[in-house]
């Protein structure tokens, strides 16, 4: 189930979590803030597992892939086996 709720930001870009919310976070908890153009979700680090330390190591390396293709640092090959042979092999 969606639910929606606003808050303000402080002076001090701070902002409180509606308790509308019913989120079960307690004072210490780390929460993970990830933003993507206008979008920003914020997931409870306890409740991370490996496939979020995946994800994010996945999309850090579009990233790094998309700047090397911006600043022409790409290699183009003949063929796709040429390809796999390249990326079984380093």
């Amino acid at each position: 189930m969606v639910e929606i709720a606003t808050a303000r930001v402080s002076a001090k870009r701070q902002v409180v979590i509606p308790n509308s919310l019913n989120w079960d976070i307690v004072e210490g908890d780390t929460l993970v803030f990830v933003k993507d153009n206008e979008q920003v979700i914020i997931k409870k680090a306890s409740a991370m597992d490996k496939q979020f330390a995946q994800d994010k190591a996945f999309s850090q390396g579009i990233r790094k892939a998309y700047q090397d293709v911006d600043a022409g640092r790409v290699r183009t090959y003949a063929s796709l086996e040429e390809f796999r042979k390249r990326l079984l092999n380093g």
